[in-house]
């Protein structure tokens, strides 16, 4: 990663959520019980190399 974790952490924060690189879940609550769907959203993304 070409960032350190707080500048991208800044950054995303400043955009307000998510980039085309870097998908941003909350978790405030705990984590979900699965994150089956997330994976499977982020491998069909276009431009990914499988």
């Amino acid at each position: 990663m070409p960032e350190d974790l707080d500048e991208t952490v800044g950054r995303l924060r400043a955009d307000g959520g998510d980039t085309t690189d870097i998908e941003v879940k909350s978790a405030a609550g705990g984590l979900p019980e699965s994150l089956t769907a997330t994976l499977s959203a982020l491998a069909n993304r276009q431009g990914v190399p499988a």
